[in-house]
């Protein structure tokens, strides 16, 4: 896999661990970060387009607009219906493709630690426990962190 080509390292940073989603699965990472933004803005712009809408259907009703200007605030509500609708499946999609290639690329480096740790830390109780709850899938937290 290309992906683990490029994020082989032997530490990484606090940068580097939010940047790896990018360099794993690029499309999808960025999909799911326009996801995040454009949901923050979502109830923004619903809002802005009901207040339209009303003061539009308001105008209509006191004879001071024709009846065509509702479409065009009625057509902007509906794309932000279906934009809801829609991007929670693909941005559950694109997560699913972050997280197979965030555990494809970092499984294999941390079971490559892992192996090359001495004999002596694999038998320590006290190390080997710290080691089991360290990789108690790190890869989802790590992919986990573009949907906070």
């Amino acid at each position: 896999m290309d992906s683990q080509k490029t994020v082989k390292k032997s530490e990484y940073n606090f940068l580097e661990i939010l940047l790896f989603p990018f360099r794993c699965a690029f499309v999808p990472a960025i999909t799911l970060l326009i996801y995040t933004v454009l949901n923050g803005l979502t109830p923004i712009m619903q809002v802005i387009v009901m207040a339209k809408t009303i003061n539009t259907t308001i105008a209509v009703v006191e004879n001071r607009a024709s009846i065509s200007s509702v479409y065009l605030s009625a057509f902007f509500m509906l794309l932000l219906i279906g934009y809801q609708w829609m991007s929670e499946g693909l941005a559950r999609f694109s997560q699913s493709k972050v997280n197979l290639n965030v555990r494809a690329a970092f499984r294999t480096i941390v079971t490559e630690k892992i192996a090359r740790l001495n004999y002596k830390h694999v038998e320590n109780d006290e190390t080997w426990n710290l080691i089991k709850r360290i990789l108690q899938k790190p890869e989802d937290q790590i992919a986990g962190a573009l949907l906070m």
